[in-house]
């Protein structure tokens, strides 16, 4: 909705999320990880504590850092981050800057979240970030972060086909949880 809201997440439902995360995201004591988001956004779960559940490393970075693409990239590189988080139109603009290449060498593994993932970005994230393994997450704050996840290992651009406006499938649930779809809608 974009507006603030108060919702109760169970214990439970938090620590099955994270334990989830550090499995799928391939996360451990050599990672690093970057947050940018604000520890009442849901995108913490995975950018903050993810990485503190197993002895990861976590490089934070200040709001005006997290909106500068130029900022961002050059902290990437010199922090070697490992682990990446971000909604694609983010991704778009990091994959836009042309010192991307190079800044990216260090990430493995990168977290799309909170905005449809066009095939278009993922192609792009293909392209300039080779090897690099990426992670489509969709779910709302009420479900404790992601309820689906859909990961694309070693995609090439080639195989997210022409139609760059499509969207990326959105995959099945997260450990421990039940997926339903009610309706077409």
């Amino acid at each position: 909705t974009g507006r603030p809201k108060g919702v109760a997440v169970s214990h439970h439902a938090i620590t099955n999320r994270l334990a989830w995360a550090v499995e799928e995201l391939a996360v451990n004591e050599q990672s690093v990880a970057l947050s940018k988001s604000g520890i009442s956004f849901i995108d913490a779960t995975t950018e903050m504590l993810t990485p503190l559940t197993c002895g990861a490393t976590l490089v934070t970075v200040g709001h005006e850092e997290a909106k500068n693409p130029e900022a961002l990239l050059d902290t990437i590189q010199r922090r070697q981050v490992t682990h990446l988080l971000t909604v694609p139109s983010l991704a778009d603009a990091l994959l836009d800057e042309d010192s991307a290449d190079q800044k990216f060498t260090s990430l493995t593994h990168w977290t799309m979240s909170g905005e449809a993932l066009s095939t278009g970005t993922a192609g792009k994230a293909a392209e300039r970030c080779p090897g690099v393994v990426l992670h489509d997450f969709y779910g709302s704050t009420e479900v404790t972060g992601d309820a689906i996840t859909h990961t694309v290992p070693d995609i090439s651009p080639d195989e997210v086909g022409a139609d760059t406006a499509g969207l990326v499938p959105i995959g099945c649930p997260v450990a421990n949880t039940i997926a339903y779809v009610l309706d077409t809608w």
